[in-house]
């Protein structure tokens, strides 16, 4: 039998049928209207963004250091090449540094964008201060997924406001770690440091214009060292009571006897003075920057002090230094690891002979002679009028280790008088005894 079908014109005489397949269209087409509508935006509320743009912050309080780095993959990689040994085992990127630093899992370096600067921020004490450093994130969806989502995700969130921390679901983590909304991996020092340090790495810091040169510029503010000085004092003059303590007990103990040697409460005062005075200048300077610049076999650092206002201590310290090429640096030995240059005015070196042969005289006192004490000034003056004012110091080390010392000649027969001094200074009878 064929099939029996029913004739179009019988379903147009049937008002029923033609209700129902009217129906049928119309919910098709609301239907697919609807889901139209859903794709091309309609009334449904779009998703929230990956990343956030978010307001700058003002600076923490006891604000120690702002740091940048520029090009982190670039300046690592230049070092890592250059320094060679052991290094050479680390991760190359800066990822992987991060995830070996923070102990997080390896497969999320390639999502910390290491062409992108690096900021971080110190605050608190300058002798232990607290940290947040902030590296931008290349996918903030991913870099979520991969820390938080899934059954063996090692963290659960906490909300924190404007970022996520992440809290450890075993063995707590060495330092702290957060997202924020504005697309950064946060490293603190605590979880603390996170809420009051990380705002500003993550958001006030990428504000600011990047250095075109440096691997590292570390920037610190004036009110550091007016913070500093005043710490110095507290931490030298603890030491020099312990010091002048022990020197009391030991005079008891040997009947009231003064030292053999040279007295310490004289050698302490030449210290404080001294020291005082370079306090002064570090107290009174208004900001300083250091630099950090990677080559491709050596590292430069580059310190500027700037002073405050006026004819303070930092001031007159900085306008009375002296100014020269480089030259001296490339006389070194190539084999040294580290060398300095140091230049000193004809005056200051004056000033200085005068302070250390006041020092000496007050530490030895009568245990020299005063024709004893007249040869160690000549000594100190011979010196004083016979170098030049370049000074390189450094250091050896790998195979033999040791320091080096080489100074420029301003007076050849002066300089040769101090040597042959030092020499004839062995043989004082304070010297000999001392050496027994």
């Amino acid at each position: 039998m064929g099939t029996h079908r029913t004739p179009w014109s019988r379903w147009r005489a049937w008002p029923s049928a033609r209700l129902a397949l009217g129906l049928l269209l119309g919910a098709s087409a609301l239907t697919s209207g609807a889901a139209g509508c859903s794709r091309c935006g309609g009334d449904q509320k779009p998703p929230e963004p990956a990343v956030v743009a978010e307001p700058p912050v003002s600076q923490p309080e006891g604000l120690v250091a702002d740091l940048v780095v520029p090009t982190p993959n670039a300046s690592w990689g230049k070092l890592q090449r250059g320094v060679g040994g052991a290094m050479g085992i680390l991760p190359s990127t800066l990822g992987g540094l991060v995830c070996a630093f923070a102990a997080l899992d390896a497969g999320l370096g390639p999502e910390i964008d290491g062409t992108a600067p690096a900021h971080g921020v110190l605050a608190g004490e300058p002798a232990h201060p607290s940290w947040a450093l902030a590296f931008k994130l290349v996918d903030m969806r991913k870099a979520r997924a991969m820390l938080l989502d899934g059954d063996v995700a090692r963290f659960t969130a906490k909300d924190l406001g404007t970022m996520t921390e992440l809290v450890s679901r075993g063995a707590p983590p060495p330092v702290s770690v957060a997202l924020t909304r504005g697309g950064y991996l946060l490293v603190a020092s605590d979880s603390d440091a996170l809420t009051k340090l990380g705002p500003y790495a993550s958001r006030t810091l990428p504000t600011r214009a990047v250095p075109t040169s440096g691997a590292a510029i570390v920037e610190v503010p004036g009110t550091v060292f007016a913070r500093v000085k005043p710490w110095a004092l507290r931490t030298w003059h603890g030491f020099r009571a312990e010091k002048l303590d022990q020197d009391e007990k030991m005079r008891a103990a040997h009947g009231g006897r003064e030292p053999d040697f040279a007295d310490p409460k004289a050698i302490v005062s030449a210290i404080d003075d001294a020291l005082v005075r370079k306090l002064d200048v570090v107290g009174d300077l208004a900001r300083a920057t250091l630099a950090l610049d990677v080559g491709d076999k050596d590292v430069r650092a580059r310190l500027e002090l700037v002073p405050n206002e006026g004819e303070g201590a930092a001031a007159k310290y900085i306008a009375s230094l002296e100014t020269g090429d480089t030259a001296p640096l490339l006389d070194a030995p190539s084999d040294a690891h580290v060398v300095g240059l140091l230049r000193e005015a004809a005056a200051a070196r004056t000033e200085d002979a005068a302070s250390w042969k006041t020092a000496i005289q007050s530490a030895l006192g009568k245990r020299v002679s005063e024709a004893e004490t007249k040869k160690i000034g000549s000594v100190v003056d011979d010196w004083t009028a016979g170098r030049g004012e370049a000074l390189v110091v450094g250091a050896f080390g790998g195979g033999p280790r040791g320091l080096f010392a080489r100074v420029a000649v301003n007076d050849a027969n002066a300089a040769s008088r101090s040597l042959t001094g030092v020499v004839d200074l062995a043989s004082l009878p304070l010297v000999r005894d001392a050496a027994k």
